[in-house]
C-alpha cells in the first residue's frame, strides 16, 4: 500500500467536490484551495480558505501556517511505517504573496533597507527552517535513505512582491525566461552523479512522468510530459528537445510561445513589464526593454544563466503597483516580428532587427559617415573598467586603426552595459558625437585577458583581422582566442538572456518556428476563464470558500 498526502495549495480547481485533492488521488489534504492566502487570518477575499480533508479549520487564526503544516508534515512522517511507500506534495505558502513573516525571521536581514524586500528573504528563511524540520523528521524515522526530494520553483518571481529574476528578462506570468525558467534540484542517495549544475531541457509537465517511474511505473504515452529520471539520476542528455511555453487565444492576452532547440519563438502578447530589473537598493536597472507590447520575438535559449530569486509583473495582474523604477507601457500594442537567440542572453535584452538591416548581407551600417561605436575595457572580466579616460594614445590608436571616432562608454558599476556616457563624457573622450537615427548597428571592440570570450586580438593579430574581414566583408569584428568569430553586425553571441531579436536576420528559421507553433495550436484546447460566478460567494457558504456550486 502507498500513502498520497497533499499539504498546503491546491490551486487547481474546487467548484465540485470532483475537483479536490481526496477525489484527485490524494489520501489526505491539508491545506487552502485558493492560490494565496493570509498567512495569520488564512482569508482571501472573505472567506476562510483552510481544510483538514473536506473539514473546514477555523481554529488556525493568528497562527502561522507555515508552522502548523510543518507540525502537520512532521506527525505523518513519524506515525509513517519505514517499510511503506510515500509520496508526499509539499507546495509550501513560502513565499508567495501576502509578505507576511515572524519578525525574528525578518530580523535577519536588518541590513536591508527595504521592507518588502526584507520581509521577503525573511519569507525565504522561513520556508528553509520548515525543509529543515522535515528533513530531520525523516531522518529520525528512517525514511531520508530511500527518499527522492525534488524541489522546485513553478514560476519566475513577482516584482511587485519584491522577488527578483535578474538577470533574466519579465517575470511572473510572462513569456520572458525570467516568468518561466525556473531552479530546482534533486536530492537522493540513489542518484549516480551529484554536486554539478544540469542545463538539460526539463519542463514542468515532465514532473509526472519523471516521479511515476521513480516509483516504478509507466505513464501513458500520449501525455505532453516526458520521464527525465535518467537525465536526474545520471545526468544523461533530456529525452526533450521542444516545448510549449504557453498557447493564449483570449483577448488581450493573445499569445503563442515555444522552444525547439535553442531557439524561441514569441507571438502576440509577451507579457509586461520585460525589462531587466536589480533587486532594491541597486541601482543601474532597465525596467523596460522598450519593445513593443504584442510582437513576435525568435531567442536562441542555450547557454546557463543564474537569476538572483524571483521576478516582475504579468500580463492578468497589471493592476498591481510596481516598485517606483517601473513602468508600464500605456500605448496602444504594437504588432511587430522579432527573432532573439537567448544562448548567452538569457535576459532578453538584444533586439537584432534594428541593429541588422540587411540581415544576411553582412555590410557596416555606420550611425554616421565613419562612426561607429567601440567599447574599450580593461583586463576585467566583468568589463567594468573602461581605459579610454586614462590610456588617451591607446585610445586614438585603436580608433584610428578600426576607423571609429565614437566610444561607447560604460560606468564601473554598470557590469550589464545599460548606460552609455559617451553623451554627458564627450569632452574627456575628445570625441564628436553624433545624433544616432533608425537603422543603426553597433560594433563593440574588446581588449582584455580573460577567458570568458573578452579577448579580443583584433590589434594584436592584423593580418588574421583582414583574412576573417574579407571573408565577412567587415571592417569590424570581434575575434576571439578560441577561435570564435561573431561579427556583431550578423550574429551575436547566443542569447539566453533574450536581448537579440533575430526576426528579421533569420527568416528561414523564424518560418520553421511559427509551422511548428501552428502544429501545437491544431491540438490547443480552448481557454475555460469564465466570469466570477456569484454562487461561490463564501457568505453562501458559511463565511469559508466551499465545493458545491458547479
Amino acid at each position: 500500500m502507498s500513502f498520497f498526502e497533499l499539504r498546503n495549495k491546491w490551486h487547481l480547481g474546487f467548484c465540485n467536490w470532483n475537483f479536490t485533492p481526496t477525489y484527485r488521488g490524494f489520501d489526505s489534504f491539508y491545506g487552502y484551495y485558493n492560490g494565496a492566502e493570509d498567512y495569520y487570518t488564512h482569508v482571501v477575499a472573505n472567506g476562510l480558505d483552510l481544510r483538514d480533508n473536506k473539514d473546514v479549520v477555523k481554529t488556525k487564526s493568528g497562527q502561522y501556517g507555515t508552522y502548523f503544516f510543518t507540525d502537520r508534515v512532521v506527525d505523518i512522517v513519524e506515525k509513517h511505517p519505514a517499510d511503506t511507500p510515500l509520496f508526499m506534495y509539499l507546495p509550501y505558502q513560502n513565499v508567495h504573496q501576502p509578505l507576511q513573516v515572524p519578525k525574528r525571521f525578518e530580523d535577519m536581514y536588518a541590513s536591508v533597507q527595504d521592507e518588502n524586500r526584507r520581509k521577503l528573504l525573511g519569507m525565504v528563511s522561513a520556508l528553509d527552517e520548515a525543509v529543515d524540520n522535515v528533513t530531520m523528521a525523516m531522518k529520525k524515522a528512517g525514511l531520508w535513505d530511500d527518499t527522492l526530494v525534488i524541489f522546485t520553483t513553478d514560476n519566475g518571481g513577482w516584482i511587485s512582491a519584491s522577488g527578483n529574476n535578474y538577470p533574466l528578462r519579465g517575470g511572473k506570468v510572462t513569456l520572458w525566461e525570467g516568468g518561466t525558467r525556473g531552479v530546482a534540484f534533486a536530492h537522493g542517495k540513489m542518484l549516480q552523479k551529484t554536486g554539478y549544475t544540469n542545463n538539460e531541457m526539463i519542463h514542468a509537465v515532465d514532473w509526472f512522468p519523471t516521479i511515476l517511474a521513480a516509483a516504478g511505473g509507466t505513464a501513458d504515452e500520449a501525455i505532453d510530459g516526458v520521464s527525465q529520471l535518467d537525465t536526474i539520476m545520471s545526468g544523461q542528455s533530456s529525452p526533450r528537445t521542444e516545448f510549449v511555453y504557453n498557447i493564449d487565444d483570449e483577448f488581450p492576452t493573445k499569445q503563442g510561445a515555444i522552444r525547439v532547440g535553442d531557439y524561441k519563438l514569441i507571438e502576440g502578447y509577451a507579457g509586461k513589464p520585460d525589462g531587466w530589473i536589480l533587486p532594491p537598493n541597486l541601482a543601474g536597472s532597465q525596467p523596460d526593454s522598450g519593445d513593443p507590447v504584442i510582437g513576435t520575438w525568435l531567442f536562441n535559449l542555450k547557454g546557463e544563466t543564474h537569476s538572483l530569486s524571483a521576478g516582475q509583473l504579468g500580463p492578468r495582474h497589471r493592476d498591481v503597483a510596481l516598485q517606483p523604477e517601473s513602468q508600464l507601457d500605456s500605448g496602444d500594442p504594437v504588432i511587430g516580428t522579432w527573432l532573439f537567440n537567448l544562448k548567452d542572453d538569457p535576459t532578453e535584452h538584444h533586439n537584432l532587427a534594428d541593429s541588422m538591416p540587411d540581415k544576411l548581407q553582412l555590410t557596416l551600417v555606420p550611425l554616421y559617415p565613419g562612426v561607429a561605436y567601440i567599447c574599450v575595457f580593461s583586463d576585467d572580466p566583468t568589463e567594468h573598467h573602461n581605459l579610454a579616460d586614462s590610456m588617451p594614445d591607446k585610445l586614438r590608436e585603436m580608433q584610428a586603426k578600426l576607423h571609429l571616432t565614437l566610444v561607447h562608454l560604460y560606468p564601473w558599476d554598470d557590469p550589464t552595459e545599460h548606460h552609455n556616457l559617451a553623451d554627458s563624457m564627450s569632452d574627456k573622450l575628445h570625441l564628436t558625437l553624433v545624433p544616432l537615427y533608425s537603422g543603426v548597428t553597433y560594433f563593440r571592440v574588446f581588449f582584455s585577458d580573460d577567458s570568458t570570450e573578452h579577448h579580443n586580438l583584433a590589434d594584436s593579430m592584423p593580418d588574421k583581422l583582414k583574412e576573417m574581414q574579407a571573408k565577412l566583408h567587415l571592417t569590424l569584428v570581434q575575434l576571439y582566442p578560441r577561435g570564435n568569430l561573431y561579427p556583431l553586425s550578423m550574429s551575436f553571441p547566443d542569447d539566453p538572456t533574450e536581448h537579440h531579436n533575430l526576426a528579421d536576420s533569420m527568416p528561414d528559421k523564424l518560418k520553421e518556428m511559427r509551422a511548428k507553433l501552428e502544429q501545437y495550436r491544431k491540438s490547443l484546447v480552448p481557454a475555460i476563464f469564465p466570469a466570477p460566478d456569484p454562487k461561490s460567494n463564501p457568505d453562501n457558504w458559511g463565511g469559508a470558500w466551499s465545493p458545491g456550486w458547479c
